[in-house]
């Protein structure tokens, strides 16, 4: 809507409650089946499309012998396949035929992939050999002996995880494959004996160490030999996101995103996004947390591909994906009760069959330091008797008062409530579903110090503008 500023009245109800606000809906990528067996299948079409020579299999039931396959898999170009312990899963025993391939390697004893398992790709005029040892530790160290002798490189470093969870493993698996730099396992407190081992062999001039003093003590990374360097957040998530920015910062932008809760999907992926060069991020499987966001967002994200069903991840976690894409500037200077709301506009247009709006975080600047200043004066509205929004929003800018439309709102929360007053009042609903808006500021003010329950109530502006093309 063209034409000078418009606002909302004030309300005083306030609502403190928890409110995981949808988003508007967007086509994306997902490479998904029913389970992840089906999952691991989707990924090998994906990446394998006309077949292949050599096939990883492992158990999709447990983590601990899969988790340093990925560097082999990758240096033999295999896609990883999952199984249950006793039986050749229906799925991948289809896409073995469909690959058509001259060798699988299983990766784990017979506990995790049975005898008769094997039998049955033999029986399939298939060439298969086993890496399994009495432990994780041990099978870490015998899949870095083979990786050494299928490679043509001796590899300039080792990576380090815990051998006692795997999210951290997994974090850096596309990295250290595409280095073809071999993950080792160890205790949190000590090396186990097969790691030390395994470190003489590979004969590395250098070690990163992945986690945290939780994950791996420090006694346990002072007892590596040579250079070390630890690459760490305060969780798994943290870790990821540092991970991809130390490591693959110059990785291709249309990345991938695993649940962090669960294994075999980053897994099975992990290995095609060491092929194409790109990151994998970790979430949880209901929604994005703030950490990951910046991650995402300081990355340079240009698109994403989910891997997993809705069970690994939501419609929520891809809606939250989908508006962080249209963010424009440092998402770190959004507050989460703004992106909420910006959230919520997107899925109120979209129903309206309206273009989503993109976040401008320039915008979002003044939207904040409005909010700000009404918290202060504490009134409500467009302008006061020093100041208007329109002489903010155009002070050291481009931005045109005439281009933009307002709402502003105080006392309601979270933003749904917010949202649902907004389209209850006629010129504030005007604003909102504006068709000629095509970008929107978000502002959050809130002081908790505050002597009474409605000073303290939360100041929300919303600024609606229309950049001329």
């Amino acid at each position: 809507m063209k034409g000078k500023l418009s606002f909302v009245a004030l309300s005083l109800l306030l609502v403190i409650s928890l409110f995981a606000s949808p988003a508007f809906a967007e086509e994306s990528n997902r490479i998904a089946g029913d389970n992840r067996f089906e999952t691991a299948v989707e990924v090998s079409k994906t990446g394998w499309e006309d077949g292949a020579d050599h096939v990883v299999l492992t158990t999709g039931m447990a983590f601990p012998d899969a988790l340093a396959a990925t560097p082999l898999a990758s240096e033999l170009d295999a896609p990883i396949l999952l199984t249950g312990p006793t039986t050749l899963h229906a799925a991948a025993e289809a896409e073995i035929e469909r690959l058509d391939p001259d060798h699988v390697t299983i990766i784990g004893g017979e506990l995790a992939v049975s005898e008769d398992i094997q039998t049955v790709i033999e029986d399939m005029d298939i060439e298969v050999d086993r890496i399994g040892g009495d432990n994780r530790f041990h099978t870490a160290h015998l899949i870095a002996l083979e990786l050494l002798e299928v490679s043509e490189n001796d590899p300039e470093r080792a990576v380090l995880a815990t051998g006692m969870d795997f999210p951290d493993a997994l974090a850096v698996a596309p990295y250290a494959a595409e280095k073809g730099y071999p993950i080792l396992l160890t205790l949190p407190d000590r090396l186990h004996p097969e790691t030390i081992a395994a470190l003489d062999a590979v004969e590395n001039e250098a070690t990163y160490v992945i986690g945290g003093d939780v994950a791996i003590s420090k006694n346990a990374e002072n007892e590596v030999k040579g250079t070390t360097e630890r690459i760490a957040g305060d969780n798994r998530y943290e870790t990821a996101g540092k991970l991809i920015d130390r490591l693959m910062g110059d990785w291709g932008k249309d990345v991938y995103v695993a649940t962090g809760q669960e294994f075999p999907d980053s897994l099975a992926g992990s290995v095609l996004a060491a092929k194409e060069e790109v990151p994998v991020f970790l979430t949880l499987p209901d929604r994005v947390n703030e950490t990951v966001l910046n991650s995402m967002n300081q990355f340079g994200v240009k698109d994403f591909t989910l891997l997993g069903g809705e069970v690994a991840l939501n419609s929520d976690v891809e809606s939250t994906l989908n508006n962080l894409l249209l963010v424009d500037g440092d998402f770190s200077e959004v507050t989460s009760q703004g992106f909420d709301l910006f959230q919520l506009i997107n899925h109120e247009r979209t129903n309206a069959e309206l273009d989503a709006l993109r976040l401008n975080v320039e915008l979002t600047g003044k939207a904040d330091f409005w909010s700000e200043y009404m918290m202060e004066k504490d009134f409500l509205d467009t302008s006061s008797s020093e100041n208007t929004f329109d002489d903010i929003l155009e002070k050291d800018t481009d931005f045109e008062a005439e281009n933009a439309s307002v709402n502003t709102q105080h006392g309601l929360y979270p933003a749904k409530e917010v949202m649902d007053y907004w389209l209850a009042g006629s010129q504030s609903k005007e604003n909102l579903m504006n068709e000629d808006a095509t970008h929107v500021g978000v502002g959050f003010a809130y002081d908790d110090d505050r002597p009474d329950a409605t000073l303290k109530a939360p100041f929300w502006t919303s600024v609606f503008y229309e950049y001329k093309r």
